[in-house]
């Protein structure tokens, strides 16, 4: 793999969110959410805007599935802002006024086509609430706030169902709805309990989430029968790069990556300074897809992997942004 190295003038401040968008003619477009509050945007590696407006903490990115010139942030300031990138403004803004006292915003989602939003938000005033937004008007549409007991650290709409979004939660529940239904007990159409609280999910396809958890473990799951397939310690990730001389553990970042074949990808940083790309094959084990080294001044502390376009993007504890492609895979 090829790096090209970003290094904010700033060591103090540090990437929270990477999201990498992709405009034609292989433009790429990066986003980071930085611990300033800020957003800074590159274009193939060279800095073009920083985005300002949220007041705390960056919970979340995504970039438009529509429109690559539009990118969804969210925060604990209780706010989605919505930026278009052609000009570097912002251009909306969801936010939940209806207790007076924002709500902090944990995690986010939008669907395929850009017409619904849903944000997670922290245990607040003893509930965890899902809301739900209509992007064409930016009108709140209602909640749930009865399947959750404690931070709602993830939410993704169904890859193929739009009516279907799941949601994570320290609480250690996955939980699925259908959102069509008028009521949550009757949206509600499966829990599955990881025994650990969740740090990041994934659908891999229409019936079936990956997971990471707070004490790292990676766990795959069957919606429809709310059945575990299988579960990857810490352990089990080091010992998946062990050829490759390594000896002491590793930690497994919170980055999960996912392809239109099913498969499902984790980032892996070892203590020496290399990151490892790792996927699990046939649901059975975990093999080194590629490594990422010689770059960095500190220990890796944020990654994002993009199977699809082969594009990963790392940040160390220093600041230090890198940027990697590449098409083939490490034997």
């Amino acid at each position: 793999m090829t790096a090209k190295v970003l290094l904010s003038p700033d060591s103090s401040v540090t990437a929270r969110h990477l999201a990498v968008g992709h405009r034609p003619r292989k433009e790429c477009l990066l986003a980071a959410a930085l611990t300033n509050n800020t957003i800074e945007i590159r274009k193939d590696t060279k800095e073009i805007a920083k985005l300002r407006g949220h007041t705390k903490m960056i919970t979340g990115l995504k970039f438009s599935a529509n429109d690559v010139n539009l990118l969804y942030s969210c925060s604990e300031d209780g706010t989605v802002r919505i930026w278009d990138l052609r000009q570097n403004v912002q251009v909306g803004k969801l936010e939940d006024c209806s207790t007076g006292t924002p709500k902090p915003f944990c995690s986010f989602d939008v669907n395929l086509d850009d017409t619904l939003a849903c944000c997670g938000t922290e245990l607040f005033r003893e509930d965890s609430f899902l809301l739900f937004w209509d992007l064409r008007s930016s009108k709140l549409l209602g909640g749930y706030w009865e399947s959750h007991t404690d931070d709602i650290t993830g939410v993704q709409f169904n890859p193929t169902e739009s009516n279907v979004i799941a949601s994570g939660s320290t609480d250690g529940l996955i939980n699925v709805f259908d959102i069509s239904q008028e009521t949550e007990d009757d949206a509600l159409l499966s829990t599955m309990s990881t025994d650990s609280s969740i740090d990041v999910f994934r659908w891999y396809s229409a019936s079936n989430i990956a997971c990471l958890t707070h004490i790292e473990t990676i766990q795959l799951w069957d919606v429809s029968q709310a059945r575990r397939l299988v579960a990857f310690s810490r352990e089990d990730a080091t010992s998946s790069f062990k050829r490759f001389g390594e000896t002491d553990s590793a930690a497994i970042l919170a980055s999960l990556s996912t392809s239109q074949n099913e498969a499902v990808g984790v980032v892996v940083a070892s203590r020496n300074g290399v990151t490892y790309l790792v996927t699990v094959e046939d649901n059975k084990e975990l093999v080194v897809h590629s490594a990422l080294s010689g770059v960095y001044k500190e220990q890796i502390c944020k990654a994002y992997w993009d199977m699809e376009n082969g594009v990963a993007v790392t940040c160390d504890e220093s600041g230090l942004l890198s940027y990697w492609h590449s098409n083939s895979q490490v034997h």
